[in-house]
């Protein structure tokens, strides 16, 4: 460990591996001086500049991060790590237009790793390129979820497994399988599963993940947490939207129930619900699990999307724009239940409006007045930050109490979409779903707009 300043170097190498050791233990400051010092002997140092750069995001400095990581694009334009850096201080300044600029450039360095492809489909998000970043995201997660690796990784997405992940991926392949969508040779990782779950801990609602036993992980590498198969789910020829809903009512009663709640039955149509199902049923994207109510999650940027989601993304906002104005789509995301655990505890997004709709047919709930939707009518207070008002449980349950919010409970109903001020704290209903993999409780969540712009 180094301790001080005072020791006098031996030049430029000796005062690099100083500074690395500063900023490893921690002291950025010193580790910033290191680098400094390499630049009074030497101005146009790269590797200096760069790791000073990282050191002031590591400090908070993202401007001044611009400045020591633009001098080493301007030295040495081929310095491939600079881009992906460069592009994280401008996103934290929010320079959504210079970030995204970097991370194309990352990604043509760097043309075969996700997380670049990840933060350009952030950037382009935030542009207002929705196109662009669906295309950035695909490529990530056909880079990151691609079958067939052999290898198993470090990444706690391939490492880490919970019973609930396993009893789902055990019952979605037996749905491929029985479908003709995937081959026959696949029953014998269902049977190494069934083992692995036959060898899990003996409680059976324990939502912990645990790691994969080495023994089960080279069998397991090659389809765990992948896309094994991924449904062609493409856009309509006409909207996706059910022409029946009277658009202007929906407004209207968005309005009136003040600060907006309103939802509305035969969202999509026939078509559009089958195909949306489908996609959900079929497509093993359902990647996230570190949940400790053990629902399991697909996002945006992890393979949840397809062009008719796009395309109803688009047609939602057309339809009403009264609610949502001109914001654009900031998030999307899926959650899938299992029929014995619970659901999300109350929270409020940040985001301006929610969008929330169902695709599981009514005859899989068990009780048509519940499995839906919780929401209180007061708006979270603007000087909370995410953490309060997303997972801050006591805080929001004393806000409630105290503010007398009145609670608006919307059963679960087959092709019903909730459409609601994203500041409002909401959590998902009791969960009374029959058993079977066609039968779990699937909610998708679109949500429009920073919620400063609301």
């Amino acid at each position: 460990m180094i301790d001080s300043l005072n020791a006098p170097p031996a030049g430029i190498d000796d005062l690099i591996r100083r500074g690395l050791a500063f900023h490893q233990d921690g002291r950025v400051e010193q580790a910033a001086e290191c680098y400094r010092r390499v630049l009074t002997i030497e101005p146009g140092n790269v590797d200096a500049l760069y790791l000073l750069g990282g050191v002031q995001m590591a400090a908070g400095k993202s401007l001044e991060a611009v400045m020591s990581l633009s001098r080493v694009v301007q030295t040495d334009p081929t310095f491939a790590p600079v881009y992906r850096t460069l592009g994280h201080a401008h996103k934290n300044l929010g320079n959504w237009n210079e970030a995204a600029d970097n991370f194309r450039k990352a990604v043509k360095f760097e043309p075969e790793n996700p997380d670049v492809w990840n933060q350009l489909g952030y950037a382009l998000r935030w542009q207002g390129d929705l196109a662009g970043a669906l295309e950035a995201f695909c490529t990530k997660a056909e880079l990151k979820y691609r079958p067939g690796v052999t290898e198993p990784q470090d990444d706690l997405y391939f490492r880490y497994i919970t019973r609930a992940k396993l009893k789902h991926d055990i019952e979605q392949m037996r749905y491929l399988i029985d479908k003709g969508l995937i081959a026959r040779r696949y029953e014998k990782t269902i049977t190494t599963y069934a083992d692995l779950l036959a060898n899990f801990p003996e409680d059976p609602n324990d939502p912990y993940t645990v790691e994969i036993p080495e023994r089960y992980r080279a069998a397991l590498a090659p389809v765990y947490n992948r896309h094994v198969y991924y449904r062609d789910t493409p856009a309509f020829d006409e909207s996706p939207l059910n022409a029946g809903n009277d658009w202007a009512a929906i407004e209207a009663d968005y309005e009136k129930n003040n600060p907006g709640i309103t939802y509305l039955d035969d969202f999509l149509t026939p078509e559009a619900l089958k195909a949306i199902r489908d996609h959900c049923l079929e497509s093993t994207m359902w990647h996230e699990f570190r949940y400790p109510n053990g629902y399991l999650g697909a996002f945006i940027n992890e393979g949840f999307f397809c062009p008719l989601l796009l395309q109803i993304v688009e047609d939602m906002a057309t339809s009403l724009p009264a609610i949502f104005k001109d914001y654009k789509l900031i998030n999307l995301w899926g959650y899938k239940y299992d029929s014995t655990m619970t659901g999300i505890n109350m929270h409020a997004d940040e985001a301006a409006v929610n969008v929330n709709f169902w695709i599981t047919p009514d005859e899989a709930n068990t009780d048509p007045e519940t499995g839906g939707l919780i929401i209180w009518d007061k708006e979270a207070p603007r000087d909370w930050d995410f953490d309060k008002f997303n997972a801050d449980q006591g805080a929001m349950q004393a806000f409630i109490r105290e503010s007398n919010a009145n609670m608006v409970r919307v059963p679960h109903k087959q092709n019903r979409a909730v459409v609601f001020n994203s500041d409002l704290f909401h959590a998902t209903d009791e969960i009374h779903f029959k058993d079977g993999y066609e039968n779990r409780r699937v909610n998708i969540t679109l949500l429009y707009g920073r919620r400063d712009q609301a």
